[in-house]
């Protein structure tokens, strides 16, 4: 038949015809009225999705709406929800976070948010597609009050999540396909593990800067953003036991970064190797390697580098990513500038310290893990869900025949500075120590407490943190 209109629902379950591709052979039934032929493909989405994949070629329009505390637009999103729970995984309250001003939104808000005489709107978020190839995605969040609410949405998130094995991926791809209308992706390509370490890490006994007796080094990863210097410390432990300490914004001015003296090159100093960190049992520790990104500006933190005593800079290790190194350890490179010829900086693994690291928090977030086994990681109870989001923020994804990292959030920083705190663990060797040797390495830190230049140990300066940075 030809046809002037065609719609075409629940697509994904169509699938690949004998006569082809459904979206091809549907063309063909209106080119009779080529000019004037409208067709309209909707489904919910499958994890093998031809619906997502025509998405993603068309304008792709999200409804935004005002967010009625602040003003500005915004979406609803699985990555703004929250919820409390009690009990065994009962979820008694849903909202959503506003991720500019991040004040609670309630279910029943979006009864006047949703209006268009309230501003909101359809915007298309690709730009580059053809105008008349339009698209728009409509997760359940936008269901209208009376049918599925937040509360029911986040009970089924966490019901298919934190199951006593863990993720049930037979109902999370339920949830993806029906509620978010994606498709699911098992394991660390799935992009809301964050929570399953947030939950973990909120029943934790530590909290941010506390140094329990079991860490016996310390380093930092920092990532230099234009306006601010992230730094994430890290304290290991016997077999490469680890526990994020504490994480460091420091605001960055105008051109300070041109200054090696700047105070935000001062600061970093201050935090990083100068810092004095005390034990529960009342032990000193400095901060052994300190990696520091030098993709942004490099010549900057290159001269920074040049500019430190020497007691610094065997502490101090500028670094670069790459993907197609093999292994863990970071290779040295010269700075090939003659006037930073004495600067160097070292050549991470990034992909395979990246593999390293989200294996081992997949063994440490399972319910029956034990903190004895190698590369156990564990996090404080006060960071915030941003830290997570961020420390989740790539996924390992098949491009063709290539495999790559993909970034699925704006912001990666905390990845980033987590790699760079592993990249240190290997590059000062303590990847090569034994149980024997940590265990060593414990008592003769118990002597030094018994000596008398442990006496009074003063802790570095109050940590200064950015307003609008909460993480």
């Amino acid at each position: 038949d030809s046809l002037r209109i065609v719609i075409a629902d629940e697509l994904d379950t169509m699938g690949i015809t004998k006569g082809g591709d459904v979206k091809s052979l549907l063309e063909k039934r209106v080119n009779t009225f080529w000019d004037t032929a409208k067709i309209c493909l909707s489904s919910t989405p499958l994890n093998e999705s031809l619906i997502c994949k025509y998405l993603e070629m068309s304008t792709y329009c999200k409804y935004f709406m005002k967010c009625p505390h602040c003003g500005e637009y915004m979406t609803f999103e699985l990555d703004y929800l929250r919820w409390d729970t009690v009990g065994d995984g009962i979820v008694q309250n849903a909202w959503m976070e506003c991720p500019n001003c991040h004040e609670k939104i309630h279910n029943e808000d979006k009864i006047s948010m949703m209006r268009p005489e309230n501003g909101a709107k359809w915007i298309s978020t690709n730009l580059d597609a053809d105008p008349t190839y339009c698209g728009f995605y409509l997760p359940s969040f936008y269901a209208p009050v009376g049918w599925i609410s937040w509360k029911n949405i986040a009970q089924e998130y966490v019901t298919a999540a934190f199951t006593t094995k863990g993720v049930d991926h037979d109902m999370m791809t339920s949830f993806f396909n029906t509620i978010i209308a994606k498709p699911y992706q098992i394991g660390s390509t799935n992009a809301q593990d964050w929570r399953i370490l947030f939950e973990k890490a909120m029943k934790s006994e530590y909290t941010r800067q506390h140094v329990p007796n079991w860490v016996n080094i310390i380093t930092t990863g920092a990532d230099v953003q234009k306006n601010r210097i992230d730094v994430s410390v890290y304290g290991w432990g016997k077999l490469g036991r680890s526990l994020a300490i504490d994480l460091i914004i420091i605001p960055v001015e105008d051109n300070e970064l041109d200054i090696p003296t700047s105070n935000a090159w001062e600061d970093y100093t201050m935090y990083t190797a100068d810092y004095v960190w005390v034990r529960d049992d009342g032990l000193p520790l400095k901060s052994i390697a300190n990696a520091i990104d030098s993709s942004y500006k490099p010549d900057n933190v290159y001269a920074y580098q040049i500019s430190l005593p020497k007691e610094h800079k065997n502490s101090l290790f500028p670094v670069k990513g790459r993907d197609s190194l093999p292994g863990f350890m970071p290779f040295r490179k010269p700075v090939k500038t003659e006037s930073l010829s004495d600067a160097y900086y070292l050549e991470v693994p990034v992909s395979s310290l990246k593999q390293h690291l989200f294996d081992h928090l997949a063994e440490s977030t399972r319910d029956k893990t034990d903190n004895t086994k190698p590369f156990f990681m564990e996090y404080p109870n006060d960071f915030s869900q941003e830290y997570y989001q961020q420390l989740y923020s790539e996924v390992y994804v098949k491009d063709g025949k290539k495999w790559m990292w993909k970034k699925i959030r704006d912001r990666n920083e905390i990845l980033d500075c987590t790699v760079y705190n592993l990249a240190m663990f290997y590059h000062m060797g303590f990847g090569n120590l034994t149980a024997e040797d940590w265990d060593g390495l414990s008592c003769s830190q118990s002597e030094y407490l018994k000596t008398e230049q442990n006496k009074q140990v003063k802790k570095g300066p109050k940590r200064n943190y950015s307003k609008g940075f909460k993480l």
